[in-house]
């Protein structure tokens, strides 16, 4: 019995003893004080005299969103309770702001608030950028508040998968349109083709048959060369494009397909 005892005695110290650094860690982590959110402030002033300002808070929620929450006062006497305000991040800065680049929820009564798909690291990565404020949607031309993004442009460190996302779906687009246009002038060509090889026919002199085939072939041919080299140049336009935006995303890593160009050469 007394064996039995010392036994259970030696398991249980060597439990306790097993199980004292997965403790010592857990009471670490638990007096470790929680790392606060990344944020950054707009502050967001009145545009043509419209006497409506407030701020917008950008808050990372993680590593691929930010939270934007817009707050104002001042809005137009004469609006109604649930006017609707229009409101962007756009490219450049203010008063006059360039192409939006994120939209968001439109301001209703003096509020605003939504999660987008890009990191707050990013956003700073596109520097200079602005949240502007239009009157309404009838007259979204007049601009009744706007606040730069503050700070200086930093260089990604890490991919951004959003911003790669919209770089090759707008590549893709742009290559299928041009596609559309090169199928659109063949069959165009093949179109023409017939009826001018089957007037060549009806010709009883032969020289002109002759030089109406021949005519017939060359103007098919000049066609489809045409064709081959608007889709060429449109295709190498959309790669280029797609690489400047690519570049723009952060670092490249694991499998890319930007040394893929080659596959659409052959369409």
């Amino acid at each position: 019995m007394v064996r039995k005892i010392v036994n259970y005695s030696a398991a249980a110290l060597l439990l306790l003893t097993l199980a004292m650094p997965a403790m010592a860690a857990e009471n670490k982590n638990a007096n470790k004080p929680e790392k606060k959110p990344e944020t950054m402030t707009v502050e967001l002033k009145a545009l043509n005299n419209s006497g409506e300002s407030g701020k917008a808070v950008l808050t990372a929620v993680s590593d691929f969103q930010t939270k934007v929450e817009i707050t104002v006062t001042g809005q137009p006497t004469d609006a109604t309770a649930d006017l609707s305000q229009p409101a962007h991040i756009h490219s450049g800065s203010c008063p006059t702001p360039g192409a939006v680049k994120w939209p968001l929820p439109s301001v209703v009564n003096g509020s605003s608030s939504a999660t987008i798909d890009v990191s707050l690291g990013f956003l700073k990565s596109s520097l200079p950028l602005a949240i502007n404020i239009h009157k309404s949607a009838a007259e979204a031309g007049v601009y009744m508040a706007c606040g730069d993004l503050p700070g200086k442009k930093v260089r990604l460190s890490r991919v951004e998968p959003s911003c790669v996302k919209t770089a090759i779906s707008k590549r893709d687009t742009a290559v299928v349109a041009a596609l559309d246009v090169k199928f659109a002038a063949l069959k165009a060509a093949l179109t023409a083709r017939t009826p001018a090889l089957l007037a060549a026919w009806d010709l009883t002199d032969i020289r002109a048959r002759a030089t109406a085939v021949i005519k017939a072939w060359k103007d098919y041919y000049s066609a489809i060369v045409k064709a081959n080299r608007e889709f060429r140049t449109g295709r190498q336009a959309a790669w280029k494009t797609y690489h400047t935006d690519r570049r723009a995303c952060g670092p490249s890593t694991g499998a890319e397909d930007a040394s893929r160009e080659g596959y659409d050469s052959q369409l």
